[in-house]
């Protein structure tokens, strides 16, 4: 009866044992389809956050801005009405470039920001850097400037950036105006 027993005993302990693998590997490859359905969730995330970055540029690009002025070098004060975001930045730049105007003459860029805040979802951060040759101009949620350097620019840049670049080619210029829009 003893030797019964133990063989019972033994059966039992092998049968523990047995459970005890076949749940090992269960878990194992539950964690894998856990961990792959995370990536596959990061993957998505990442590219609805680059679709976003395109949607946001080019509703911002394309809106129109009612009443904006500036002054020209003799001091007469030119009023524009709505036009797109994209052209009053080229328009800017060629104020600057072409007629010598400072950008203090030029009262574009508060109204650029505004609609760009207004537009780009308060759950994302976003900055716009232009340039064509010596003139730029940078902007981000809580910032205009229009002496930026590029390096100071870059590092207030966010982590997972995502970007959009173009030249105003495509909008009818020249293509000399050099345009990057960041989201993150």
């Amino acid at each position: 009866m003893k030797k019964r027993w133990n063989d019972h005993g033994m059966l039992s302990l092998l049968d523990a044992m047995l459970f005890f693998v076949i749940m090992l590997i269960t878990s194992g490859l539950f964690l894998q389809i856990g961990i792959t359905m995370s990536e596959s969730a990061e993957l998505i995330r990442d590219q609805q956050s680059a679709e976003y970055n395109d949607y946001a540029r080019l509703a911002w690009m394309s809106s129109s801005i009612p009443l904006v002025t500036y002054n020209d070098t003799l001091g007469m004060q030119h009023i524009l009405n709505n036009l797109s975001v994209q052209f009053l930045i080229m328009e800017e730049f060629y104020l600057m470039k072409n007629e010598g105007l400072k950008p203090e003459y030029i009262h574009f860029n508060e109204n650029i920001h505004m609609q760009a805040n207004l537009i780009i979802e308060p759950i994302y951060e976003w900055a716009f850097w232009a340039e064509s040759g010596s003139i730029k101009l940078s902007m981000n949620r809580t910032s205009i400037n229009t002496e930026p350097n590029f390096e100071d620019f870059k590092d207030n840049l966010g982590y997972e950036v995502h970007s959009s670049s173009w030249n105003s080619l495509m909008f009818g210029g020249d293509g000399d105006i050099k345009m990057n829009f960041y989201t993150w």
